[in-house]
């Protein structure tokens, strides 16, 4: 009797791990990958990506990918008349946040975008053609 309740309870246990950790999986990917300021073309690199992952097809590869390529290229058609606006106000942001922090906060704040820049290519581009270079070539955080 006893090892049947030792058994009833490490399986409650086991069971009750499992589901909870399925459940901070679903919301950190719903959180990740749904999130509300996610772009359409964070998106559509996460759908090539997860096809790619599922192993299909080169066909129906093939097909997702000319989907993908296609949705791409509307995107960029409506992106053009507003992205020069859009980069204005992200260039403006960055101005009002270095201008409300310390300049030992800034260095900081710069080293923090320099690596974060190095994991994220849109990012390092961004930098690069729309605020001063030396955010760049921010030292490293110490």
């Amino acid at each position: 009797m006893k090892a049947a309740k030792l058994i009833a309870a490490a399986l409650l246990l086991y069971v009750s791990g499992v589901a909870t950790g399925a459940l901070a999986v679903r919301a950190f990917v719903q959180r990740r990958y749904f999130a509300p300021g996610m772009g359409p073309a964070v998106q559509l690199e996460w759908i090539k990506r997860a096809a790619h992952s599922v192993n299909l097809t080169d066909a129906k590869q093939a097909r997702i990918d000319v989907l993908v390529k296609e949705s791409q290229r509307h995107l960029r058609k409506l992106w053009e008349p507003i992205a020069p606006v859009a980069k204005a106000e992200a260039q403006l942001v960055y101005q009002r946040t270095l201008n409300e922090l310390s300049s030992e906060e800034q260095v900081r704040f710069k080293a923090w975008l320099h690596e974060t820049a190095k994991q994220r290519p849109g990012l390092a581009n961004w930098l690069s053609h729309s605020t001063n270079a030396e955010v760049i070539h921010a030292p490293p955080n110490r």
